[in-house]
């Protein structure tokens, strides 16, 4: 049977002694015959038209176990809980719920909750 999904993750290496990577998806419509944890046969398609905004790992930090970013509005930090692909180096692809002409606060991340008032310096 056919299942549509969306992958939320895939494991960066094979399992040692399987060969086999850890994908795991969200089903689009449930059915009581799957259950967590059964083997499947994948297909992934991908989208390979669609601009993809990358931002610096470093931007994205823990708050209460949930992976956010925090961006200027209007003097004010904001916080975003985005939806991100995988990352790629140095970078993370941001999927949704950051446009491109958003200022991202960078640093002091350590320093930075929702709502804070903030300057903006800018490097020469």
């Amino acid at each position: 049977k056919v299942y549509r999904a969306r992958v939320e993750a895939i494991a960066q290496s094979a399992h040692p002694r399987t060969g086999n990577f850890e994908v795991k998806c969200r089903l689009s419509d449930a059915d009581v015959l799957l259950r967590e944890g059964m083997s499947a046969s994948v297909r992934i398609d991908v989208e390979s038209n669609r601009k993809v905004l990358f931002i610096p790992r470093t931007a994205v930090v823990d708050r209460q176990r949930k992976a956010v970013v925090f961006v200027v509005n209007q003097g004010i930090a904001e916080r975003r809980e985005p939806r991100f692909g995988l990352p790629s180096g140095d970078e993370i692809p941001v999927l949704s719920g950051l446009e491109s002409d958003e200022m991202l606060i960078l640093s002091p991340l350590e320093l930075i909750t929702d709502g804070l008032a903030v300057t903006v310096e800018t490097q020469p």
